[in-house]
């Protein structure tokens, strides 16, 4: 007997698709040279790491935890719906703009695109990403040169 919990299941959902529209987020407002390298979208600490290409001191952009906030907040009042597919690795650099290492040459690989836009996941995502609600960006820090972006969804 299995048994989902439907509102952690949803959250999880929220936290997950919104984990990965914090990258076009970032595009949007030219941050375009930072790389994802790590993602964690769960309650209780979800976040994003990001190696930029060149360096960046946080102290010269104070105000670059509300721009993310703001740029992503307008993709989700946006809408739009998240699509699940399955491509080669040469298609995957058409919704990416970096390959990471770890994809597959002999096999599809899955990824969820919303607007032209993918990244390889095999995660529970919202079918459309005005579901996510409200996202707020808890917090921007760099350690070692990565930059970690803190983030909640309202519930």
């Amino acid at each position: 007997t299995l048994e989902i919990d439907q509102a952690r299941r949803v959250q999880n959902a929220k936290l997950h698709t919104c984990g990965h529209l914090i990258d076009y987020a970032l595009h949007d407002i030219g941050y375009t040279d930072w790389k994802p390298k790590k993602g964690y979208h769960f309650p209780n600490g979800a976040h994003v790491i990001y190696t930029p290409e060149s360096s960046i001191d946080l102290g010269d952009h104070p105000n670059i935890g509300h721009q993310i906030e703001s740029a992503l907040n307008a993709r989700i009042a946006s809408g739009g719906t998240v699509m699940p597919r399955y491509v080669s690795r040469d298609e995957l650099s058409e919704y990416v703009s970096h390959v990471p290492d770890y994809i597959p040459e002999d096999k599809p690989c899955r990824i969820v695109v919303y607007d032209g836009y993918g990244t390889p996941c095999g995660g529970t995502h919202v079918a459309d990403i005005h579901e996510i609600g409200q996202a707020m960006i808890r917090k921007v820090s760099k350690k070692k040169g990565d930059i970690k972006i803190a983030y909640d969804v309202a519930n």
